[in-house]
């Protein structure tokens, strides 16, 4: 299981808190267009514990979804090809992606990149 002494190795100077036991919220310096921080989450991937899952826990759709039409099926359909575009995977609104320990910044970075391009898309649509 992931531990705070072996994030710190991965990360840096990277801050992380931890929410719940194995699950560590990245503080990053990338906003929604609302102010709120963008929600991503480290964990051990379920189906590979030599694997990290780097994911949104869905809540960068709920956020849109109270400030757009994202619920409409064309929207999930357009952020879906979006995050599959951006290398990540996308199910029941929540944007992930799976990674090697050492490519975890790699995996945090394509995780901000889908998040900014479906929020930008969403916003883009008002």
């Amino acid at each position: 299981m992931l531990e705070m002494i072996d994030l710190k190795k991965i990360f840096g100077p990277l801050n992380l808190v931890e929410k719940r036991p194995g699950v560590y919220k990245v503080l990053v310096t990338f906003f929604h267009e609302d102010g709120d921080m963008y929600d991503i989450f480290v964990e051990e991937c379920p189906d590979n514990a030599e694997k990290i899952l780097v994911s949104d826990y869905g809540l960068t759709i709920m956020k849109l979804s109270c400030s757009s039409d994202i619920d409409a099926e064309d929207k999930l359909q357009a952020a879906e090809s979006i995050v599959n575009q951006n290398h990540c995977h996308f199910d029941h609104g929540t944007i992930s992606i799976v990674v090697d320990p050492q490519q975890c910044e790699y995996g945090i970075m394509q995780l901000i990149q889908s998040v900014y391009e479906v929020s930008a898309a969403a916003y883009d649509e008002k």
